[in-house]
């Protein structure tokens, strides 16, 4: 819980745990992505820890876009876990 004014009026917030992250976006160069089905992985790996996050993948570029709550480490960790180099 979070006490604070608003206007003249003192306000008690209710926040839970999932509200105190920020969505980030980061891109990862990813050069074992090869086909749709790499990429497919990819990004249940990822959705497996948030499954709100949204990713796009480049097959050409071999960039993964992840718009996420989760740290970069795990979803790194979540990638190789998946079979897949990170660099």
């Amino acid at each position: 819980m979070i006490a604070c004014f608003f206007g003249s009026k003192f306000v008690n917030l209710e926040l839970s745990k999932s509200d105190l992250f920020v969505t980030m976006t980061m891109q990862l160069k990813v050069p074992s992505i090869a086909c749709e089905g790499c990429a497919e992985i990819i990004t249940e790996a990822i959705e497996s820890l948030d499954a709100a996050a949204q990713v796009k993948v480049n097959l050409e570029a071999k960039i993964v876009t992840i718009d996420s709550k989760s740290s970069l480490e795990s979803i790194k960790e979540a990638i190789t876990e998946a079979g897949h180099t990170v660099e």
